[in-house]
């Protein structure tokens, strides 16, 4: 974690919140997970690099790009991969909102093969 005071964070994994500066309320477990997030809040990042790029977003699961949208889940590999700044999203599954961007409020589940 970061060198400054951090309120409520918890930390497991080689540089999971490396960044942090005036976060609270995250949790980052796994490598580099929640890396780069310096203000963001009551977020969760679960897994390789989860929510690596997030640094500002709010209320976050595992998004991997995201860097400040809020209220955003995703579970499965790639799952909203490509999230930047867009909020109220669900996807689940493989590859669920990958490569979109979407505009807000979407919700994609992939079925199991």
């Amino acid at each position: 974690m970061g060198f400054e005071p951090l309120s409520l964070c918890t930390a497991v994994g080689f540089q999971a919140l490396a960044n942090a500066t005036t976060a609270f309320g995250n949790s980052g477990f796994g490598y580099q997970a929640l890396f780069n997030n310096t203000d963001g809040v009551a977020n969760t990042a679960t897994g390789l690099q989860a929510l690596f790029n997030n640094m500002s977003g709010i209320s976050n699961d595992a998004l991997f790009h995201n860097t400040s949208g809020a209220t955003n889940t995703a579970i499965g590999v790639s799952a909203m991969e490509a999230n930047v700044d867009s909020s109220d999203n669900t996807a689940i599954g493989f590859a669920a909102l990958r490569l979109s961007n979407p505009s807000g409020g979407n919700t994609a589940v992939v079925p199991l093969r």
